[in-house]
């Protein structure tokens, strides 16, 4: 390589521009849309394509590092999350899980209350059917 070329190759701007990850993607579909281009013999597409591509190049180019992150917001700024969070969350779930805990147990006592209010209903109705019985026999 001759001197003129290792200036370029080592310059900051151009090093930018070689080390940026959309570079290669974007070159890339560049080509194939020129090929494209060729291919179908749209020749008016040429020059857009290239404006487009060129634009971006020098942009990339301009921008340093340090320009294109004051666009970025800092994550800490964005969301602020309570160092606590992850107890709470805990505390959360186990007094969710007392309270279904306590409503199964109260659900549980009704089911039996109810069950055993119609046992002894049922009690009474046959001891009623059998005294009526005993009775109709010694009528007869």
């Amino acid at each position: 390589m001759d001197i003129a070329t290792d200036e370029i190759l080592n310059n900051n701007m151009f090093r930018h521009l070689l080390n940026d990850p959309n570079f290669l993607p974007i070159t890339i579909i560049f080509i194939a849309l020129v090929l494209v281009a060729i291919w179908q013999k749209l020749d008016r597409f040429f020059i857009p394509l290239a404006l487009v591509y060129s634009l971006y190049v020098i942009i990339t180019i301009v921008m340093s590092p340090d320009q294109k992150s004051q666009f970025e917001l800092p994550m800490k700024e964005i969301v602020k999350v309570p160092v606590d969070t992850l107890n709470e969350v805990i505390n959360k779930k186990e007094s969710e899980e007392a309270r279904l805990a306590e409503l199964a147990r109260l659900a549980e006592e009704a089911r039996k209350a109810k069950a055993e209010k119609a046992i002894a209903q049922r009690a009474v109705d046959c001891q009623a059917k059998y005294d009526e019985a005993v009775q109709a026999a010694y009528r007869d």
